[in-house]
């Protein structure tokens, strides 16, 4: 979305992904879309996601080029704010904080998620430009699971089948 005025450009971007996508937005997040913009370095594909806990790469660019030290902040959808600085590259490394909702109960959806904002600013040229990009981020993909329980389960599940083997192996010598 874009609203331009007198004093300056306004846009707001996401990304959505529909079923049997194609190949990869690598060229289309390339080509600068509006002057300012935050593009994220890479957008995660389908069954990847943004995770809380995690750090990703989103560049500022205006222009086409990097835009070094930019204010970028960071809101999300839990009420959590954050506020970064694009280096002399005009990269941004977002660490996603760990607000999302645990899902109630096990289901096979898609499980809870958190809405966010990066928002940039810039003048130039007697303009105002601010621009934000949108989207969302899941729980942590390990969040709820045990390492030390799952080895537990694994080494049970061997035991138990621990006689079905040497049963095997001996009748095969009978």
């Amino acid at each position: 979305a874009r609203q331009e005025s007198a004093d300056g450009v306004t846009v707001a971007s996401t990304a959505h992904y529909f079923s049997n996508p194609g190949p990869a937005p690598t060229d289309m997040l390339a080509r600068p879309k509006s002057e300012l913009e935050i593009v994220p370095a890479p957008l995660p594909r389908e069954h990847n996601r943004y995770r809380e806990n995690r750090t990703y790469r989103f560049d500022v660019r205006f222009q086409g080029a990097p835009l070094a030290g930019v204010p970028v902040s960071f809101t999300s959808s839990a009420g959590t704010r954050a506020r970064f600085v694009s280096d002399a590259a005009g990269r941004v490394w977002v660490r996603f904080p760990d607000d999302v909702q645990r899902a109630k109960g096990g289901g096979h959806g898609r499980g809870p998620t958190n809405r966010f904002v990066l928002a940039a600013a810039h003048d130039a040229g007697g303009l105002h430009y601010l621009t934000a990009f949108n989207y969302s981020y899941a729980e942590d993909a390990y969040s709820g699971r045990s390492l030390a329980w799952g080895g537990g389960f694994m080494a049970l599940g061997g035991l138990i089948a621990l006689p079905l083997i040497v049963r095997r192996k001996e009748s095969k010598r009978g």
